[in-house]
């Protein structure tokens, strides 16, 4: 038995060196590509996000050099005590009387009013006055008013209206979900970086397998033992996944302990933290230790941060109320304007990292808590830290609508989103 295992990691060796060699000289070729690329296109080189469809639709339209484009733009967010008074009103919602209606999207993060006549708008101002709410009207799109038209306002009352917008902004998301299915790998792994750290990880991880399959023979155990027997885990009944996801070894060290920090100060699992952003961002995992704290300090943000149709962007997604032009129409995007997820979310990281600076979408640190702080409140969890199907579910629709639990994507082994992160959360 010994001899197999030097040979074998012998064998393991030889071809680490040999992958580190051709993807240096992969990487060369793609740095020339790209300097040819940047001459003649004007595009940008070198790690493209593909976050969503990043560079497919936000940047299509006009060349990324374009003057009109904003690049520093500040994100203000909901105190803690707003956030709660938003979600806390949703159990009053739906609304009506005979001037106007009101009902609130968690999906969109917005609010939707529906005047019924023309003093409707200024007495639905009023009755936010009277539960605090007003300076909801200062944020961009945290509340939207049903237009006039011809000077009649809309048939649809404020439930109606905001059905229509989810639905048709559940349709962008999934075109999105289906335009990286082309323009990204068939599968969710993170695309391996050769360097010598990772490869020697590989290496001792791949000694201790075989150092453990020795001594489980010498212990006579059975090959038919169960890989995860955690008491702690979830004992629900499921298909077993098609799983493509990388083990530990492949995943940054300081991404995890991200994960860690984030999910034990907010309260919620970090395997499920890990899982959103697989899915929404899978080329964060690329980034080096030194990156990951680098991109994770205060004012700090990843580079070619780009935003998307419908205002989303960061290594969690987050709408942000704001398109490329500064402004807060997105003209783009299918419900008409541009979703502000952010603003309820983004203060996660003061409100329970204890921080005190500004949060920015693009910071990974931020964007985790901010995510943690969302799933954690979709969910609606017993246990903060061992969560339910149906309690993972009700997360996952939360962050990315109700279709999030039917459509299948082959990129995520021909899974829903909720029953990938499900998944992933039991099996990892």
């Amino acid at each position: 038995m010994k001899k197999i295992i030097v040979v074998l990691t012998i064998i393991f060796f030889i071809l680490i060196l040999l992958n580190f060699l051709l993807k240096k000289l992969d990487f060369k070729k793609k740095s020339v590509v790209y300097q040819k690329l940047s001459l003649t296109k004007n595009k940008l080189p070198e790690k493209l996000d593909l976050q969503k469809e990043a560079k497919t639709n936000s940047l299509s339209s006009s060349n990324s050099t374009d003057s009109s484009i904003k690049t520093n733009i500040s994100y203000k967010t909901l105190s803690f005590q707003e956030t709660e008074k938003l979600n806390n009103l949703q159990n009053q919602l739906p609304i009506e009387n005979t001037d106007f209606s009101i009902d609130y999207s968690s999906y969109l993060n917005t609010l939707f009013v529906s005047p019924k006549n023309k003093d409707g708008k200024e007495k639905a101002i009023l009755w936010l006055k009277e539960q605090g709410l007003e300076n909801l009207l200062s944020y961009n799109n945290l509340v939207i008013f049903t237009p006039f038209v011809n000077n009649q306002p809309d048939e649809r009352n404020a439930s109606e209206y905001k059905d229509f917008k989810e639905n048709s902004y559940s349709q962008h998301l999934q075109t999105s979900i289906q335009a990286r299915e082309i323009t990204t790998s068939p599968s969710v792994n993170p695309t391996f970086i050769a360097n010598p750290q990772n490869n020697f990880s590989l290496l001792i991880d791949f000694l201790r397998i075989l150092t453990s399959l020795s001594t489980t023979q010498s212990n006579n155990q059975t090959a038919n033992e169960p890989l995860n027997n955690s008491p702690n885990l979830p004992n629900q009944s499921l298909t077993p996944p098609i799983s493509p996801l990388p083990s530990s070894p492949l995943i940054s060290l300081s991404l995890s302990k991200l994960f860690q920090e984030a999910g034990s100060k907010v309260g919620v699992p970090p395997k499920i933290l890990e899982a959103v952003m697989k899915v929404e961002s899978p080329s964060t995992f690329n980034y080096s230790n030194e990156e990951i704290s680098l991109y994770s300090q205060p004012g700090n943000s990843i580079p070619n941060c780009f935003i998307n149709t419908c205002s989303e962007k960061g290594p969690m997604q987050f709408t942000t109320g704001v398109d490329r032009f500064g402004t807060n129409n997105c003209p783009g995007c299918a419900p008409g304007y541009c979703p502000n997820a952010w603003a309820s979310y983004g203060q996660a990281i003061n409100i329970y990292g204890d921080y005190s600076h500004t949060p920015d979408p693009c910071n990974i640190k931020d964007s985790i808590y901010a995510a943690a702080f969302l799933l954690k409140t979709g969910a609606r969890a017993a246990n903060p830290f061992f969560w339910t199907q149906e309690e993972v579910y009700r997360a996952i629709t939360r962050y990315n609508g109700r279709s999030a639990c039917f459509n299948r994507f082959s990129r995520l082994g021909n899974r829903s989103y909720c029953q990938y992160v499900w998944d992933y959360y039991q099996n990892q």
